[in-house]
């Protein structure tokens, strides 16, 4: 699929995945039609895509990067607690025994093009079920609304079990702190610098550029890097490009968001030169297919209409103009003629120079970072790029609700205040303000919102607690309701955040749980590089910040937390709402702040 339907840009979207069960499976294909194309159409493309297969239209190579790739995922399981346990339980679960978990890779090595095919052909037949999601209002039926009663929330309560289980004893773990020399080093190189963390598990290497440029600054560059994904490199075409990257079992990824840019590359250690080297010859020697911009921009408008259709993509661009203004990022994306009158020689351009720029490396493997120096020390030949703009919140005088109208049962809301400009003195209070208002299911919000009183089916809210130097933080709350609960939602969640509702029981347990995320919680290795930059972002010049704030947490006191949330009492809050203009109680929502109904089209350039 990835290369007959998605590399052809023949559907917006396509894939498969297994699912299987002791006692029976199935297998599940799936593809999201482009603008103008018919679920039908777009399901018939599935069925010659695995008609292709069952006639073993692929070669034994294929077969064989496909099981150079299952060894990557196996050879990545033991990397964590949670695969390790998740391989355990799988284990059980499926009445396996271990010797049999643990040779699964043995067994696919022995996976020939035959059987494939053999198997393609005996389970995917006829007898399989089509279903199509079609772009229509849904009828709703009515159900009569039953009568929830508030129940009293008493924090200090506990089952027997629960008393049980925290009467067991358990030995503290220390916390691991990173140390520069011992967990990391950073090394400086033409045109950047490098950071590096040794891989102690395996043999599987993580290289990551980090660019600070985008579209905030060259509003064409994250278009560029999307075409990219479909490009060739030199001799090779496209999907040449990519069969040559999968045998190698390496993955080649790329993001783009407003003001920062990342290439990422994963794959086998053995592999990485020719991984690099593949990488390298797609920025500098690009080749497209003709037609593979205009099919990009053809795939682009289409999406970008059935985002306007989507609940969360609104709420999210309803959101950003809440909280920034007409500066955000949804409305500093191309507009459509824009998108439209993007050409092949500028895109070109834009990716040829890409490499060039200054840029952080993070590297975890089992090489030095003097050899990763060399392989990738092609030297820098321009200039650093602007700095940074800061992340910026509006700040209104007074309280404001902004609505957006769209037929739905459901309302979402969204709730803010800009706080001060980030502080890394600070991030013990904005930790515990989070973990105490918004951490889990035992906390103030979901148990007053969602457990207590039955306002909402998910209701969330915190405070920012790290950020880039020189940005806003913000304290901030999220809402799913029925519509018409939505007054009295905002309404008390609206208090839960001015009037801090102290207790020294929740505290107690805030504290707690703190403690024992920096205890059990210690950086994964394939994390260390990035969490380096992570305090360089935070202005951080001084190492692990994690022993100055995990005594600060420890001495931390009700009190402390009180005097920072007092700040919010007064603050202004500015809340949006996506939701139907009959359903939420516009009248009620209106006395809450000053009104703005925001027109769909007002929120996108496009």
């Amino acid at each position: 699929f990835n290369l007959r339907l998605n590399q052809a840009q023949k559907v917006k979207a396509s894939g498969s995945y297994p699912s299987m069960r002791n006692d029976a499976g199935s297998w599940n294909a799936w593809a999201l039609p482009k603008k103008g194309q018919t679920p039908e159409e777009a399901q018939a493309l599935l069925l010659e895509s695995i008609d292709a297969l069952k006639a073993g239209d692929f070669s034994a190579d294929d077969v064989a990067a496909v099981i150079t790739n299952f060894e990557l995922g196996e050879k990545a399981l033991p990397e964590s607690n949670e695969s390790r346990v998740r391989m355990m339980s799988g284990s059980f679960i499926a009445v396996e025994p271990w010797e049999r978990t643990v040779g699964h890779l043995d067994r696919l090595r022995k996976i020939t093009k035959a059987d494939v095919v053999r198997v393609a052909n005996k389970y995917l037949g006829p007898d399989r079920i089509a279903v199509y999601r079609r772009d229509a209002k849904f009828e709703v039926p009515k159900i009569t609304k039953p009568v929830f009663t508030k129940i009293e929330i008493d924090p200090s309560r506990e089952s027997a079990f629960m008393k049980e289980i925290l009467a067991m004893p358990a030995q503290p773990l220390d916390p691991r702190w990173l140390v520069s020399g011992r967990d990391y080093q950073i090394t400086p190189i033409e045109g950047g610098r490098l950071y590096t963390a040794k891989n102690p598990y395996n043999d599987l290497f993580t290289l990551s550029f980090y660019y600070e440029r985008g579209s905030r600054t060259e509003r064409e560059l994250c278009a560029a890097i999307d075409l990219l994904t479909l490009a060739g490199a030199g001799p090779l075409s496209a999907d040449e490009f990519k069969k040559r990257l999968f045998a190698l079992g390496t993955t080649l990824s790329y993001s783009c968001s407003e003001q920062d840019t990342a290439v990422h590359l994963t794959g086998l250690d053995r592999n990485l030169w020719a991984s690099l080297e593949l990488m390298s010859q797609r920025f500098a020697y690009t080749v497209l297919e003709p037609g593979t911009l205009q099919k990009m921009i053809e795939v682009e408008l289409g999406a970008r209409e059935d985002e306007k259709k989507d609940p969360n993509s609104v709420h999210y661009a309803l959101g950003q103009l809440a909280t920034r203004g007409p500066e955000n990022s949804v409305l500093k994306r191309l507009t459509n003629a824009e998108f439209k009158a993007l050409s092949e020689p500028r895109m070109k351009s834009l990716i040829r120079d890409f490499m060039l720029h200054p840029a952080r490396v993070a590297y975890v493997g089992n090489r030095a970072p003097s050899e990763i120096g060399k392989l990738i020390g092609t030297g820098s030949r321009l200039g650093p790029v602007p700095p940074r703009a800061p992340y910026k919140l509006v700040r209104p005088a007074s309280p404001r609700v902004l609505f957006t109208h769209r037929d739905m049962v459901q309302a979402q809301v969204g709730l803010f205040s800009a706080d001060e400009t980030f502080d890394p003195e600070h991030v013990v209070d904005y930790n515990f303000y989070s973990q105490y208002m918004g951490g889990d299911m035992s906390s103030v919000i979901f148990q007053e919102v969602r457990e207590s009183r039955a306002l909402a089916y998910s209701a969330s809210g915190g405070h920012t607690e790290v950020a880039v130097k020189g940005d806003d933080t913000q304290l901030w709350g999220r809402l799913e309701c029925q519509a018409d609960k939505t007054p009295e939602a905002v309404k008390l969640m609206t208090s839960l955040l001015q009037d801090f509702p102290a207790s020294e029981k929740r505290f107690r347990e805030t504290a707690k749980a703190i403690e024992e995320s920096y205890r059990t919680s210690p950086v994964s290795f394939r994390w260390i590089p990035a969490t380096v930059i992570g305090w360089e972002d935070q202005g951080l010049a001084a190492g692990d910040p994690g022993p100055k704030r995990f005594e600060r947490t420890r001495k931390y006191t009700l009190a402390e937390l009180q005097s920072f949330a007092s700040r919010f009492k007064t603050k202004p809050l500015s809340v949006w709402i996506l939701g139907h203009r009959d359903r939420v109680v516009l009248d009620q929502l209106k006395t809450l702040g000053g009104f703005e109904e925001r027109p769909l089209d007002t929120l996108f350039p496009y």
